[in-house]
């Protein structure tokens, strides 16, 4: 059977497909070949529909007795409506035993349903190592009905190519006509393809969007299960821009290229002109600024202040920066600049930062300009609040506010060390705290997030806490808490992380977390209690009933707790469970086994399924749906207590690059609205407690304490709505900076290739076949232990064009072998050590420091971005090894 595919209104891009398979429902036969599990009820097949209605979190469809064969751009389509939105998985795999049925996690696809209106979905599994699908599981979501119009599997028709370097020009019919699309232009795939990935790197995209919007280009190789992907935001200027993504940089880049495709989920913006394919990245340079505005939060008249540019080149070639300028209007004074950060000009991918020092005369809102000579890059529209200065040498007492609810919020402790945020410095600097990238371990930086949170609002923090079999980390802000001055002003709870791997709890290890809840936290003056019950907020309590065997277990331990917590003076413990797909089966296992409530750490309504895509989250969207969302939790709930919540965003692109789930347009306005829908829930329900989502996970875009890009404005949304008595009385917010106190921010390490030991390894670390391994003298010294020692070193951003010279210099001793050799090797991306990435030289055999100079430039495969190193100092067993220094040349 032969269809046409859909046209791709933007380029007239076709192509012909064939269905291998389909579904549609009208027989017996297909009726029985897809069967429901336990958790759909309501199940029928009739009128050429597949009908279900899921009642619990795992439901789903299978289809066995598959013998289908498998290929790298075969694409599964599927037509169904759905009474709400959600997210569902499409299950492949070529075997029918072991564990979950022949099942896995990576041999799956993910899709997102948007609910009431008949939905066609396309899916590309590449699913092509299975050589032969057998079984096929189509999961859904709970709380909802489904109809299924068909099934389909199909594949374009089209000659494989393998040509070593591929370029598509689709402004040009004979060239466009290889490509296919589907689903109204929202799959653009590639004919299918055999290229080996060492002639292959990169591909550059040329495009235009008529508005901001985001496509993800998706690859897979012959060695691949499933695709890999990256996902490139489009400004919608109009014009057109090449962006380029280095494919050798991701795991599993090894064997033939197999495959390419484009998702676009607003086709109707986006205009596809060029791709390319080959071993490095072509084009001219793109400035783009990344950033632009100020540095600090909170800026004032009367006083310097810095204004930050991060430059980042989108382009291939390298791009010059020496004619970057900013331009300030009247009022305004330009003290000095630009001070440059990088002067040698920047390759593609690299950042760098421009800064200037202003100052204005008088409160003032104005637009600031960045010129790359006479272009304009960004403006920005930047704020000078009115003068204050406050005199003080430490935090000044906080004067908490008295609120109508009581009002949570969850708290992250994981701003201990400088390199946590490198995230935020380097990619998002818009989330710069009003602390600055501060030490959370610092007992004064707690007194500031002490005041700051009374005096808007917030009672308590619900503070993420980690234990694993008694082990414990990030500690460090409960010891600065225990230490700060101000401490009892605001309240504490535990929030058990307990997001732990299997086996890691036991009924021994439950007495033990109680006992340390006891001894070292419900004994803080200022720990949250009701009716003489300390609270503990716990994760994942599915972990729990896992690892100690059943709810009947788990109600036991909880028994003990209680026991425990009588016998120490308390009236007992409060169990509340944090849950995102909560179901009644669930809530009913929580009641069992002693929960007193239940809520989440987030909760984003219906907003993820109305997206056009997870990339492309609207803040808006859960502003208008989170209302409807508390009213179906609290029916849920039951017999256990829901507290709802608010919730502070999400973005986690700093943390999982450009491929993460986010909500755009995030505003104090849509935040102060939640607010008061939150206020109206409890107003309805008599209740009175809410919980915030967190305040300080800056990586996951989860943040309103005070920042640079909304200042106190999410702090003062929550007193606006809560507070009591009369505003102009309320404590006048303000920072360290209008105290003359701080800074509170690490020093900023930079990142160095060149290790000489003086007083450690310098991150080195042995892997394998060395023994007596020590820093010792300005050197690094150990014995090899078999003919194939190593170490190894992370190098992150090490960029091989910048570094094409390696320097080691070193004593190798011992029965060394005629052929005696040492090899280097290196990583790109996330990808393998190989042998073909890999430098090989000869030792000398005299005992004596001899320095080595590998000419790393000259290999066909030192190119993109190194991420880690494997060093084999030689090739011998009882060498005696001692390494003054390793240093990279920078070009």
């Amino acid at each position: 059977m032969v269809t046409l595919c859909v046209l791709l209104a933007l380029t007239g891009i076709a192509g012909e497909c064939r269905t291998l398979q389909e579904w549609t429902f009208e027989s017996q036969t297909d009726c029985e070949a897809w069967l429901a599990n336990a958790y759909l009820a309501e199940v029928s097949c009739k009128d050429s529909i597949l009908k279900g209605r899921t009642i619990d979190w795992d439901p789903f469809f299978a289809c066995s007795s598959l013998n289908l064969p498998a290929r790298p751009g075969q694409v599964v389509r599927l037509r169904l409506r759905a009474t709400s939105g959600g997210q569902g998985q499409l299950f492949w795999t070529g075997q029918t035993t072991g564990q979950y049925g022949g099942f896995a996690q990576e041999k799956s696809t993910d899709f997102t349903v948007r609910g009431q209106d008949i939905e066609d979905i396309y899916l590309l599994p590449c699913w092509h190592r299975e050589e032969t699908i057998r079984q096929l599981r189509l999961d859904l979501y709970d709380g909802a009905a489904f109809e299924i119009d068909s099934i389909a599997i199909v594949e374009p028709s089209a000659a494989v190519k393998s040509e070593p370097s591929l370029r598509w020009d689709f402004t040009a019919d004979a060239e466009a006509s290889e490509w296919s699309s589907l689903n109204g232009g929202r799959l653009l795939l590639a004919p299918p393809l055999s290229i080996p990935t060492e002639d292959l790197g990169w591909a550059s995209v040329t495009l235009r969007a008529s508005g901001d919007t985001r496509i993800g280009l998706h690859w897979t190789t012959s060695t691949m299960t499933g695709s890999r992907h990256e996902t490139l935001y489009l400004s919608g200027d109009g014009a057109a821009r090449c962006r380029h993504i280095e494919l050798q940089a991701a795991p599993g880049w090894e064997g033939r290229l197999a495959g390419i495709y484009l998702d676009i989920p607003e086709p109707e913006k986006v205009t596809v002109e060029r791709i390319l394919l080959g071993a490095e990245p072509e084009g001219p340079p793109e400035l783009e600024a990344a950033y632009f505005g100020f540095e600090n939060a909170v800026s004032r008249p009367g006083r310097p202040e810095s204004v930050l540019a991060q430059v980042v080149n989108r382009g291939a070639a390298k791009a010059l920066t020496g004619a970057l300028r900013l331009e300030v209007p009247e009022g305004v004074s330009l003290l000095e600049g630009p001070m440059f950060q990088e002067r040698e000009g920047l390759l593609h991918g690299e950042t760098t930062e421009v800064r200037w020092m202003v100052q204005a005369a008088a409160p003032v809102a104005c637009r600031a300009v960045l010129y790359d000579a006479d272009v304009e890059l960004a403006a920005a529209e930047i704020a000078f609040a009115p003068p204050l200065s406050v005199d003080a040498t430490y935090v000044p007492e906080p004067l908490p506010l008295q609120t109508s609810h009581n009002i949570m919020a969850y708290y992250f402790p994981g701003w201990n060390v400088p390199e946590k945020w490198d995230c935020i410095r380097n990619t998002a600097p818009i989330r710069r705290p009003l602390l600055g990238y501060y030490d959370e371990g610092n007992p004064e930086c707690v007194d500031w997030q002490v005041k700051w949170a009374v005096e808007n609002g917030i009672s308590c923090f619900l503070v993420d806490w980690y234990w694993s079999a008694g082990n414990q980390h990030l500690q460090h802000w409960f010891d600065a808490y225990r230490k700060a001055r101000y401490r009892d002003l605001l309240k504490v709870a535990i929030m058990w992380a307990n997001h732990n791997a299997p086996g890691t709890h036991s009924r021994d290890d439950w007495r033990n977390v109680t006992r340390e809840w006891i001894d070292n936290y419900f004994t803080l003056d200022s720990y949250y209690q009701v009716d003489g019950k300390p609270v503990v907020y716990i994760w994942a309590a599915g972990n729990i009933r896992r690892d100690l065997g059943g709810s009947t277990e788990v109600a036991a331990a909880f028994i003990e707790s209680q026991e425990m917590a009588r016998a120490a003076g308390y009236e007992g413990i409060v169990f509340i469970s944090l849950r995102h797909d909560m179901t009644e089966h669930e809530i009913a296992l929580l009641a069992e086994e002693g929960y007193d409530g239940q809520t989440s750490y987030h909760e984003w309504g219906d907003a993820l399924s109305m997206a056009p895509a997870p990339t492309q989250g609207r803040y808006d969207d859960m502003v208008t749906t989170v209302a409807e969302a508390w009213e179906k939790r609290r029916v849920v709930s039951g017999p256990l207590h829901y507290t709802p919540v608010v919730d502070t965003g999400w973005d986690s692109r700093p943390w999982h690059g450009p491929n993460a789930t986010a909500f755009h347009g995030r505003t104090v306005a849509g935040f102060k609205k939640m607010l008061e829908g939150a206020r109206a829930y409890c107003d309805r329900h008599g209740e009175k407690e809410i919980i915030l989502g967190p305040v300080n996970e800056w990586g996951e875009g989860s943040y309103i304490e005070p920042n640079l890009e909304f200042g106190f404005g999410m702090y003062e949304a929550i007193r606006d709505v809560f507070g009591q008595g009369k505003p102009e009385e309320w404590p006048q917010n303000f920072g360290p900076r209008d105290a003359g106190l701080g800074p509170y921010d690490f020093p900023v390490v930079t990142p160095s290739f060149r290790w000489n030991f003086d007083e450690d390894a310098d991150g080195w670390a042995a892997f394998m076949g060395i023994d007596q391994y020590r820093a010792e003298g300005g050197n690094l010294c150990f014995k090899t232990t078999n003919v194939d020692p190593a170490l190894t070193r992370s190098t992150k951003e090490l960029r091989a064009a910048r570094y094409g010279k390696l320097r080691i210099r070193m004593q190798v001793t011992g029965d060394a072998p005629e052929r005696a050799a040492a090899q280097l090797f290196w990583t790109i991306g996330a990808g393998k050590t190989l042998e073909a990435q890999s430098h090989s030289f000869a030792l000398e055999r005299d005992g004596a420091v001899h320095e080595y100079v590998l000419d790393l430039d000259a290999h066909p495969r030192w190119r993109g971005t190194v991420t880690s190193l494997r060093f084999d100092p030689c090739n011998f067993s009882g060498a005696e090894v001692r390494i003054e220094e390793i240093t990279f040349n920078r070009q």
